[in-house]
């Protein structure tokens, strides 16, 4: 299913990590949604705005399950930077499928919304 969750995301133009080296899944990389126009650096999780930004990759998740699309936070995997999500790719093509043009409707939604 590697291929087929690859492919999807090139589908909204998403960063993939490659330093993954087993497991099914994907680790995703939504800092640009969460961030706006603003620094990188500034999504170190012990970084001043680090709050600020914890909010939004909340609000990102809460959009996503309003879409039925269930990523995990890289955050509760204690990832570096906030922003990066996970992707599980075990279940059937159709639904992966699904699941990856409900994600592009999502940040498509965050994209415009760009945090009013």
């Amino acid at each position: 299913m590697y291929p087929e969750a690859s492919r999807g995301i090139s589908k909204p133009k998403l960063t993939v990590s490659l330093a993954s080296n087993a497991g099914s899944f994907l680790w995703i990389d939504l800092r640009k949604y969460i961030l706006g126009d603003g620094d990188v650096q500034a999504l170190k999780r012990n970084g001043s705005a680090s709050a600020l930004f914890g909010k939004r990759e909340a609000v990102l998740e809460e959009v996503l399950l309003r879409h039925g699309v269930s990523l995990s936070r890289g955050s509760i995997f204690f990832t570096e930077d906030l922003g990066w999500f996970r992707l599980t790719f075990t279940l059937p093509k159709e639904e992966l499928a699904q699941g990856l043009n409900r994600l592009a409707s999502a940040l498509g939604e965050v994209r415009d919304s760009a945090w009013e």
